[in-house]
């Protein structure tokens, strides 16, 4: 079974933002550059960690900045005002031998538990089909059309939460 931790990044210590960070990056789905003082600036970091120690799987309500949910928005043509959307949740990776487990759920849960009633909004690749499914079984919605990351050969789907 796993524990989930919930810490702002200021109660993080210097080894948990380290292995925050390096899970992360191992989804390869990020812009490296800037990444940790994006994970610094998160609202909140979510650790999904085994009875044994280990760190299985890591989530994050971040506060993206307005230029970035303006392209996000305008890149997926969603009709939605961008403004509206204080939060994101981003950086969900779980483990490989720790999938099939439902621990992408376990850490959205945690994640829309500490966003509350707010609006909030995720971006998913287009060909991840278990994050897509988690997404719209916690109520996440789509928005737009897919449209081309800037950070490797894929598509990426806007979801909302109202």
């Amino acid at each position: 079974m796993a524990n989930i931790i919930s810490k702002k990044p200021s109660e993080c210590s210097a080894n948990e933002l380290a292995s925050f960070e390096s899970l992360v990056s191992k989804g390869g789905e990020v812009n490296e550059a800037g990444l940790s003082d994006r994970i610094r600036n998160a609202e909140s970091l979510v650790f999904l960690i085994e009875d044994n120690g280990v760190l299985s799987g890591v989530a994050a309500l971040k506060k993206p900045l307005a230029s970035y949910k303006k392209k996000v928005f305008n890149n997926s043509e969603s009709k939605e005002n961008p403004d509206e959307f204080n939060f994101e949740i981003g950086w969900i990776y779980v483990e490989e031998e720790f999938r099939g487990r439902k621990y992408s759920q376990l850490l959205l849960g945690e994640v829309l538990k500490l966003v509350g009633e707010n609006r909030l909004y995720a971006t998913t690749r287009e060909n991840n089909e278990a994050m897509r499914k988690t997404n719209f079984r916690y109520g996440l919605q789509q928005s737009g059309r897919p449209y081309k990351s800037n950070d490797g050969d894929y598509n990426l789907v806007l979801y909302l939460r109202k």
